[in-house]
């Protein structure tokens, strides 16, 4: 089962690659991300992109900031103490997805035990102007299994706005509102985020992310936090 998505998409690549097709960037993302309101406190978290021609890309994600598009949050893979010992149990937080110019789908896992499987559907869309640009990508998703285990529907609404006044610089701020279908005015929340990259030398990347995925509405938790670190690395084969 830990395994399962990693196949598919060894099998999906070559398949799509064959056909008209091509791959024209590979993007890998290792993000670090620290909870300051859960046990175990931090996940080390791979996202592995393909950007394909035309305008079709697949991702393999684990963390919360490409599972959600939304600042910060408790990510999945490997869950680990302050000590980077594993937490027991299989890897969480598990999403294979693939964007066709403005459509999005997707299947996730937030738990293997129980196994909580969703339908992620949506679309995506961003712009640019100059040094500014914003990204936004709602979806619903769509519980498959264990709705009496926690599993449930919901939508997210998510944006990105990013700002580059130097080449080697992006700064962004991410907001997003969330809330479950079948009881909306009981269970939503206004989560905001943000975070700095820097660009390096080689194509990679590094970036700082604070987070409160809860900061207003029915769950709001001000205690919820989350920081994060990356390292990315852009690519074309």
């Amino acid at each position: 089962m830990r395994h399962w998505a990693w196949a598919l998409m060894v099998v999906a690549v070559p398949a799509t690659a064959t056909g008209d097709a091509s791959i024209e960037s590979v993007d890998v993302d290792l993000i670090l991300e620290r909870s300051m309101s859960r046990s175990p406190g931090m996940s080390l978290a791979p996202d592995l992109y393909l950007e394909l021609e035309p305008e079709i890309e697949i991702s393999l994600v684990h963390s919360h900031r490409a599972r959600w598009l939304i600042g910060t949050g408790y990510g999945g893979c490997f869950d680990c103490d302050e000590l980077f010992v594993q937490d027991e149990g299989p890897w969480n937080g598990t999403g294979l997805a693939g964007r066709w110019h403005y459509g999005l789908a997707g299947l996730h896992f937030d738990d293997f035990s129980p196994l909580k499987p969703w339908l992620q559907l949506g679309g995506y869309y961003q712009h640019s102007w100059g040094w500014l640009s914003i990204e936004t990508q709602p979806y619903v998703g769509i519980a498959l299994a264990n709705r009496d285990q926690g599993n449930f529907d919901f939508f997210n609404i998510p944006a990105r706005i990013r700002a580059a006044p130097v080449s080697f610089l992006r700064i962004s701020f991410e907001p997003a509102f969330n809330s479950r279908i079948e009881d909306f005015l009981d269970w939503y929340a206004l989560s905001i985020g943000g975070g700095v990259e820097v660009l390096l030398p080689a194509d990679f990347e590094v970036g700082v992310y604070l987070g409160f995925p809860r900061a207003y509405g029915q769950l709001n938790d001000s205690g919820d936090r989350h920081l994060a670190v990356s390292l990315g690395w852009h690519g074309r084969p």
